[in-house]
């Protein structure tokens, strides 16, 4: 597993969620990651930095990426492109796929605590705190839901950003 030995310094009004059913992705830098299998589906988790990217095959085949990430993609790539430069909430639904962004220290939403599965990584000290990225997942019949914590520290305060979102498979 790689190691960061220096603090990742990004500021979560950088962030930017993008949706895409293709791999037209950056490059990025991969800390951690899990995979989860549901029959031919393969559900890929990954902190990459202080964010995240879940990816689900079917067949070999993408179907999806949820990248939340202080990236430069093309929002033409995107079936769905979001900034948070006003750290505001923001929701986003297709029939098969549902995703929540949040703002605050805790999450507006439950996360169960049994048979759930998880990533976590703590990022070095920056301005006397310990920034971590934590991906936790569970599936529930044909749906596979998930949650993600990133702390950002910065001079006078931590800012915590929270996800939520489901995809249910259809077969």
């Amino acid at each position: 597993m790689m190691k960061i030995t220096t603090s990742v310094i990004q500021h979560p009004k950088n962030l930017v969620l993008a949706i895409m059913n293709d791999d037209a992705l950056p490059r990025m830098r991969v800390l951690q990651r899990a995979e989860h299998w549901l029959d031919d589906c393969l559900v890929q988790f990954a902190i990459i930095g202080e964010s995240h990217h879940i990816r689900i095959e079917q067949g070999g085949k993408c179907i999806l990426n949820e990248v939340l990430a202080c990236v430069a993609v093309d929002d033409a790539d995107c079936q769905h492109y979001q900034a948070f430069t006003d750290l505001h909430p923001r929701e986003h639904q297709t029939p098969q796929y549902r995703v929540q962004v949040d703002f605050g220290e805790y999450p507006r939403w439950f996360i169960p605590h049994d048979n759930i599965m998880q990533l976590e990584y703590t990022f070095p000290q920056t301005h006397e705190q310990q920034p971590i990225t934590r991906i936790q997942w569970r599936q529930v019949e044909n749906a596979l839901h998930w949650w993600t914590l990133h702390t950002y520290a910065l001079a006078e305060q931590t800012i915590y950003v929270h996800t939520a979102s489901v995809f249910e498979f259809h077969y």
